[in-house]
């Protein structure tokens, strides 16, 4: 073996790196590679920011103090645009309702007349107003006054008290027939009911039939004297306080006894 020729080989074999070596170019494919994994990340970040966000505001709103202040805020913007069309009450917050069956309502109420589904309703319960709002075209369609309905228990005490005023201006009667003709109480019974002040509940026989005069007895606190007075001039009567022997007691404020004189 010739050592010299091998070490000759070796030295021919090897070689030295340069140090003006180029560095390796980064392709075009890994630019987009890297960009898109940057974007990525960036969304993702942004995406978990809102979504926290919304959760939060999701929760807020479940709050019935959220949902009341919500409510406040959209009833304020659109009060605020129908503002704009026509003077509105300024001490007064609207009643605000979306109008679901403008065909029915229109068909029922000429106030709705024209109004669309999604159409705004807004009424003024103390200014005694009403109108129709189209948020879509910012039209005011139609301007009315308010009927507001009394509550259950307000009419309740408004038919108590007109019964109550009917009752003071009328005088109720019973007749009962003490002479002996046939059908002389339902005759009276007649009569009186022409006249809207009285109002005759019962008219029958009286326990006896030989009452010669006719007696209207007043079972009134004094109250309705005058009613009385009329009453037994128009029938001939004599007014007595006190009913007469077997008599049955009536409901009645008055009874008439009809005598064969």
């Amino acid at each position: 073996m010739n050592n010299k020729s091998d070490i000759i080989d070796v030295k021919k074999s090897y070689k030295e790196p340069s140090s003006k070596e180029k560095p390796r170019k980064v392709t075009k494919k890994k630019i987009i590679i890297f960009g898109t994994i940057a974007i990525l990340f960036v969304v993702s970040v942004i995406s978990s920011i809102a979504y926290i966000q919304a959760r939060k505001e999701i929760s807020y709103l479940k709050e019935p103090d959220a949902q009341v202040e919500l409510q406040k805020q959209e009833i304020e913007a659109l009060v605020a645009r129908v503002r704009r069309h026509i003077v509105l009450p300024e001490d007064e917050t609207p009643i605000v309702a979306t109008i679901k069956d403008a065909e029915t309502l229109s068909k029922e109420q000429p106030f709705y007349s024209g109004a669309k589904n999604g159409d705004k309703l807004l009424v003024y319960s103390n200014a005694l107003k009403a109108l129709i709002y189209d948020p879509d075209k910012d039209i005011i369609l139609n301007v009315g006054p308010v009927q507001l309905q009394q509550p259950a228990e307000t009419q309740q005490q408004t038919v108590e008290k007109n019964t109550e005023t009917e009752r003071e201006n009328q005088l109720s009667i019973e007749v009962r027939n003490g002479s002996g003709v046939i059908g002389a109480a339902a005759k009276l019974k007649d009569e009186i009911g022409n006249n809207t002040a009285y109002t005759v509940i019962k008219a029958g026989d009286a326990i006896h039939t030989n009452y010669q005069k006719t007696l209207l007895v007043n079972f009134t606190d004094n109250s309705k004297n005058d009613m009385i007075s009329k009453l037994a001039a128009a029938v001939g009567a004599t007014v007595v306080t006190l009913l007469p022997d077997d008599e049955a007691p009536t409901p009645a404020e008055a009874l008439i006894i009809i005598g064969s004189e």
